[in-house]
């Protein structure tokens, strides 16, 4: 499709702040525009619009460890975030945009830096050489989830870890399976991995390249 592009990279590394910058560029999407956002944030938790923050955290670590708590306008489950995480949105009209575009957009992003990925039935991105082919195994580094406004504008968010620290990470995802109560959301425990234990070369920058690069290709088919 013929359309322009813009890219965003975010200066802040807050997460209400770049979840309140990412809501704005949403709410402000314009017709023939695919607008690329990027954007990482100092420790934090972010989690699902329906799910119960101490049905996923462990708020007492959380407070100790200083990781704050924030929720997202999509739905998914909680995710650790570090600045070794790098997040992208496309955030266009719904009658432009869609997931498989954005998924698409991404992996053959990676494939141009020389990452074997592949998809999982949860929107997981997994490494592609090291695990068979399990729901929810395989070395997730990145998750996504999506949104459309009441007004017809699509977001499409998603993470991608490269040097995150897992063990805090674990410290502060590691809720009890008793808090759970009924009609409460629990996130998927999924194995993780950083792209950096695989291909310690690739940078995040040159993943950002070639992101852009893939989504300027996509704006001129």
């Amino acid at each position: 499709m013929k359309c322009r592009y813009k890219v965003l990279i975010s200066d802040r590394s807050n997460i209400e702040e770049n979840l309140a910058l990412e809501e704005a560029l949403v709410q402000q999407a314009e017709q023939g525009v695919l607008c690329l956002f990027f954007w990482r944030n100092e420790d934090c938790v972010v989690i699902g619009r329906n799910q119960d923050p101490e049905a996923e955290c462990r708020m007492d670590a959380a407070e100790n460890l200083g990781i704050r708590i924030a929720r997202r306008s999509t739905g998914g489950g909680a995710v650790f975030q570090d600045m070794g995480n790098l997040n992208v949105s496309f955030i266009a009209p719904a009658d432009s945009l869609n997931e498989l575009i954005c998924e698409g957009i991404l992996l053959k992003a990676l494939e141009k830096c020389g990452v074997k990925a592949r998809k999982t039935g949860r929107n997981d991105l997994v490494i592609d050489d090291t695990e068979p082919e399990v729901p929810g195994e395989g070395g997730k580094f990145s998750g996504s989830a999506s949104w459309m406004t009441p007004e017809g504008n699509f977001l499409f968010h998603a993470t991608i870890m490269f040097t995150v620290d897992l063990e805090r990470m674990t410290a502060v995802l590691n809720a009890s399976p008793d808090k759970l109560a009924r009609h409460r959301i629990a996130s998927v425990r999924s194995r993780v991995t950083n792209l950096s234990d695989h291909y310690p070369d690739l940078r995040m920058e040159t993943l950002m390249r070639a992101i852009i690069s893939e989504t300027a290709a996509f704006c001129q088919m």
